[in-house]
């Protein structure tokens, strides 16, 4: 009998401590869960990155097609969020070629992000966002929304940890282009007024100037200042870059119709090269950011390509 109590009390534990442990999740916190199942947003600063990518980035751009990853900005999460968008280069541009980053601290007439949601910048690419799932609240909640994204830029576009971005110098621009025979300072003249540059017959050389501009002033002697010259629109990648003089300005006629100085300029030597459109894009280093900028980018439309670019006949 003895034995039989023993036995049955060892089976008992045995079968005990077998039982299967239920697990408890750590990060469910009473009260975090709504009527349908689904977790609720934190309380979050609205003006914050972290409050604009739960409220507006997460639901309504990191979509399925749209900033899911598959392209820039990424919205998936709020670090990929802040990385794309803060002083981020831009892929799309008005016809002034006005933006260079998404978001600029501090600047909303020059952040690009904020612009596309209010208007369409190049007339071809619509305001974002271009659509919407279909339990989305950015009708009923848009200008709130915008708002919360204009006081964070114009906050300094903090971190998630309520950090100021590195500060860097206003963006460069580039704001014109003019080509000049040797000797002469008289402008060659252009296909149409904003087309390719007509170089004449039988010249093997010539001089193309640029004006650079920040915050509308000239800019002289930058660290790295190069100029790239293809047969093709796009995909500048692999060509050879040569070096912009930093010379005496010249005043001539901009890209927007108003008179700049170009301060930069490189002589072009076409001997070795057939007839047809070459066209050109400016490398800068911004002054304070270690990031390269080329000037038109792929981005750019194809009208301020066609400007950057000269013809030999």
């Amino acid at each position: 009998m003895k034995n039989w109590l023993i036995t049955g009390l060892s089976l008992l534990l045995l079968i005990t401590s077998c039982k299967k442990e239920e697990y408890v999740n750590p990060y469910t916190v009473a009260g975090n869960n709504n009527s349908n199942g689904n977790v609720t947003t934190p309380n979050l600063d609205p003006n914050s990155i972290s409050g604009i990518h739960a409220r507006i980035l997460k639901p309504t751009c990191a979509n399925s097609g749209c900033h899911d990853g598959t392209f820039e900005p990424d919205f998936r999460t709020v670090e990929s969020s802040y990385n794309t968008l803060v002083y981020h280069p831009i892929i799309k541009n008005n016809p002034q070629g006005l933006y260079t980053y998404r978001v600029i601290p501090g600047n909303i007439q020059l952040s690009q992000f904020y612009k596309r949601m209010i208007e369409d910048i190049d007339g071809q690419s619509g305001i974002m966002p271009l659509s919407l799932e279909p339990d989305s609240d950015w009708e009923e909640k848009k200008q709130e929304y915008i708002a919360n994204i204009y006081n964070w830029i114009q906050q300094g576009a903090k971190d998630i940890f309520g950090n100021s971005p590195q500060q860097v110098g206003a963006p460069i621009q580039l704001a014109g282009m003019v080509a000049t025979l040797p000797g002469s300072t008289a402008p060659l003249p252009r296909s149409a007024d904003n087309n390719a540059i007509l170089i004449p017959s039988g010249v093997t050389n010539f001089n193309l100037w640029f004006s650079l501009l920040q915050e509308n002033t000239s800019v002289q002697n930058l660290s790295l200042s190069e100029i790239l010259i293809s047969t093709q629109l796009n995909g500048f990648q692999n060509i050879e870059a040569s070096p912009l003089n930093s010379v005496n300005g010249q005043n001539w006629i901009g890209f927007t119709g108003s008179s700049q100085i170009f301060a930069y300029n490189v002589s072009i030597d076409i001997s070795n090269l057939t007839s047809g459109i070459y066209y050109t894009r400016v490398q800068v280093v911004g002054q304070g950011n270690d990031q390269i900028i080329q000037m038109p980018n792929d981005g750019s439309l194809s009208h301020v390509k066609q400007y950057y670019a000269f013809q030999i006949n």
